[in-house]
């Protein structure tokens, strides 16, 4: 009688009557095994702790075979993601009865929207003016610079190759050779010669490029300088606007996006369109990059499978081999990180993908980039075995954002993060296991979140699905956001390589 009140008050709680509530009430407040059902299955651990602040958790969640995946309560109903703001209330009530607190009536309706978007990992304010972000792989500097140096105010010449440099306000100055660039401070420089373009943040307002003929003052946009031979300059606005400053006049003339003109020697002497295709962006600069740093991935034996999502039709290909191929289930192909890469966009519960995955014992590596559309159920699946079988394992997020891999050996070998990803950015999410150390690690982008001591013989991942699970015959736990590129390697990755992967994947403005 317990479990058709819950299973019925589940399935149609919108249309069930004053009495039905009242009965849930009742049978939630009276009863322990069906309040932990209710609450594990919908909530899990690091939440509860985090949102309710309670450190008696564990007189709830004591038992491992209630705190996993494998539990299969006949109370369970397929569509119990929609009744979220209900059940935080109904967790945080059971626990509190639970460790002696007390209790009250708490069942009730929410209408709010079922994501909550998670707040983002706070950043420090920098220590510096500017830093050197990226190169291509040909650049040379006259001086002995390396990457992500740090740039103080001085003369700077560029004779090979194109860079990104980054201001502490958030400026970003991309640089083509050859070019003389003088740095102020992070809100004024000085081109000599070469080519920049310049992405300016709202921070970054103000920002100023000084030319032999002109003076640009940045009102918040993105825009392109050149300075050639013969003091010939060329400026063209490709977003917002800027202001000019001609022949050492005080009073600025204000121009617009798709504005271009051409000086000597300090006069105007033609006014054109934009042309953003003369000047190289970050995103060229870090493709570049990447594909470098792909093609040295292809050297590591340990790299069993990579997925890049590339291509047409229905067929994942994995670059390592002919083997361990997927197939897309209605994913749609759209722009990834780069502008000629494919990513996959999982938006509806129609949207998923399936892959054939290799056997690893002891280390291994998983690593993805995401960005994360919106947090739409209370478990969100990156990917998840097909089954929950001895030596499986799942990566997925809480309703919140935190970045939880779950492994079920003798015990269900659980990992959180307590830092929440950003929503729509694309980050760079890695899962490690070291078995001499035994221990679990959780990255987002170059940052350790989360590590647990933790005996893991193997994973046997066999058919594995992407952004969502199948359980009882339907699927559930769906991803919506994006996903761009997959790896599994068979050794445990160092933080500094990890930190390498995200400074050199990570896309440009």
């Amino acid at each position: 009688m317990n479990e058709k009140i819950l299973e019925r008050m589940l399935e149609c709680y919108d249309s069930s009557s004053q009495q039905d509530k009242d009965e849930l009430n009742h049978l939630l407040e009276n009863h322990a095994p069906e309040r932990q059902a209710f609450i594990i299955h919908n909530m899990d651990e690091e939440i509860i702790r985090e949102e309710f602040r309670l450190e008696h958790v564990e007189k709830i969640f004591a038992d491992d075979d209630l705190n996993s995946e494998s539990v299969e309560p006949t109370h369970r109903a397929s569509n119990i993601v929609k009744f979220y703001p209900i059940l935080a209330v109904a967790a945080a009530i059971a626990i509190l009865f639970t460790v002696g607190i007390g209790y009250q009536k708490f069942i009730q309706k929410d209408n709010n929207d079922d994501s909550i978007v998670a707040k983002p990992i706070a950043d420090t304010a920098p220590a510096w003016c500017a830093k050197l972000m990226d190169y291509s792989s040909d650049t040379q500097w006259s001086g002995e610079l390396k990457r992500t140096a740090i740039l103080n105010p001085g003369m700077y010449e560029l004779t090979k190759g194109t860079t990104l440099i980054e201001f502490s306000n958030g400026v970003q100055l991309t640089v083509e050779s050859p070019a003389k660039l003088e740095i102020k401070n992070s809100l004024e420089v000085i081109l000599h010669q070469g080519k920049v373009r310049a992405n300016v943040p709202e921070a970054g307002h103000g920002f100023v490029v000084n030319t032999p003929d002109i003076k640009i003052r940045d009102l918040g946009t993105e825009f392109g300088v050149e300075v050639g031979e013969s003091d010939r300059t060329q400026v063209h606005v490709f977003h917002g606007e800027i202001e000019l400053y001609e022949n050492q006049k005080t009073i600025p003339v204000k121009a617009y996006e798709g504005f271009a003109a051409k000086w000597v020697s300090g006069k105007r002497t033609k006014q054109m369109v934009a042309n953003e295709a003369i000047f190289a962006t970050g995103q060229d600069i870090a493709l570049e990059q990447w594909k470098h740093h792909q093609a040295s991935l292809k050297k590591d034996p340990s790299l069993l499978v990579h997925y890049d999502f590339r291509g047409s039709g229905d067929i994942i290909k994995n670059t390592m081999s002919d083997q361990y191929s997927g197939v897309i289930h209605s994913p749609i192909r759209i722009r990834g990180r780069w502008l000629d890469q494919s990513a996959l966009l999982f938006d509806s519960p129609d949207n998923w993908a399936e892959v054939d995955l290799p056997t690893v014992e002891g280390d291994f590596s998983l690593q993805t980039w995401v960005s994360v559309d919106r947090l739409a159920f209370s478990i969100n699946a990156i990917m998840n075995t097909k089954k929950w079988n001895p030596d499986s394992l799942h990566l997925q997020l809480s309703r919140r954002g935190n970045l939880h891999l779950g492994v079920k050996g003798k015990n269900i070998y659980d990992i959180y993060s307590k830092e929440m990803i950003p929503i729509g950015k694309w980050i760079q999410l890695t899962a490690t296991y070291d078995s001499e150390r035994q221990q679990m690690s959780l990255y987002i982008n170059d940052k350790k979140v989360s590590e647990k001591q933790r005996d893991i013989k193997r994973v046997v991942f066999g058919k594995t699905l992407l952004g969502c699970w199948i359980q009882g015959g339907k699927r559930v736990r769906g991803f919506r956001g994006r996903m761009d590129e997959l790896s599994l390697r068979s050794r445990c990755l160092s933080p500094d390589e990890i930190s390498a992967s995200y400074q050199l994947g990570q896309p440009a403005p």
